[in-house]
């Protein structure tokens, strides 16, 4: 019982909006964990294949890791983000430890603080046979990132 009728109301809305989530997270999606940094100067070079390695030898797939980029600005090509994918089903529940355990894992690189975030991935590839128009959403359709592994 509620004795503050806005409580209430908070209450039922935040469990409404986490298992929408939940649900949402649980359909076979894969979760997204962004770590954004500066990458020390001198290093630029070596750190896409470093972290590759670093990837690799963490045994991040047992984890549920899928796929990983590393974006570099074409602007400075000191600033990244690590992009990594994960299974859902997985990485919620560990959602903390896995990203502790990636931060840590580029922390070395950076200078200055690193920035970590998460959401859901969602992928769109145009239809087969298609023409592209990058201007028009509606040719966008969900796929699959084993359908993205194979197309790149």
């Amino acid at each position: 019982m509620y004795l503050n009728s806005e409580l209430h109301r908070k209450s039922l809305a935040r469990a409404k909006r986490t298992s929408t989530l939940d649900e949402f997270q649980s359909s076979g999606r894969s979760s997204a964990l962004r770590i954004d940094f500066v990458v020390r100067p001198g290093s630029t070079n070596d750190v896409p294949r470093a972290i590759g390695i670093l990837l690799e030898q963490a045994g991040l797939d047992q984890e549920g890791l899928q796929s990983s980029v590393l974006l570099v600005s074409d602007r400075e090509a000191r600033v990244v983000s690590l992009l990594t994918l994960w299974d859902s089903r997985r990485f919620d529940g560990a959602r903390e430890r896995l990203t502790s355990w990636t931060l840590k894992l580029v922390a070395d690189f950076a200078d200055g603080p690193v920035r970590a975030s998460t959401g859901v991935a969602n992928f769109f590839t145009p239809e087969a046979g298609e023409e592209i128009d990058p201007s028009s959403p509606q040719h966008a359709t969900f796929a699959e990132p084993a359908q993205l592994a194979v197309a790149g």
